[in-house]
């Protein structure tokens, strides 16, 4: 077969499972631009529905575990608290009549606090 009438699932099977060619068993950036040097019509979308198909690729790739939080700026400790009250009415026959537990955390030292709050 010539490279235009060449199948995208047979390229991209190609050159994901040689272990000699730059892209083999690589991430998405890079096996898609050795995929549009083959064949220039290949898109992103096409590429990462071809991976999700294959196994090799769903049960081997990077696991992300870090994700995005929110920034808090704070200047020093007792400048900002955060602060829950909790409700373990349910367990009050168990610790003595308590019904609510105060906590609060400092955000800059991460040091937390609780006190019990009888009615």
């Amino acid at each position: 077969m010539t490279k235009q009438t060449e199948k995208l699932p047979d390229i991209l099977r190609n050159i994901y499972y040689d272990a000699c060619h730059p892209a083999g068993y690589r991430g998405i950036a890079e096996f898609l631009r050795h995929a549009m040097k083959r064949r220039s019509n290949t898109t992103r979308e096409d590429v990462e529905r071809w991976l999700r198909s294959e196994d090799t690729y769903t049960l081997h790739r990077r696991v992300r575990r870090k994700y995005e939080r929110n920034r808090v700026h704070v200047h020093g400790i007792d400048d900002q608290l955060q602060a829950d009250l909790l409700n373990v009415t349910a367990l009050s026959r168990h610790n003595r009549g308590i019904r609510f537990l105060f906590t609060y955390i400092d955000i800059f030292s991460k040091y937390a606090w609780g006190r019990s709050v009888q009615r």
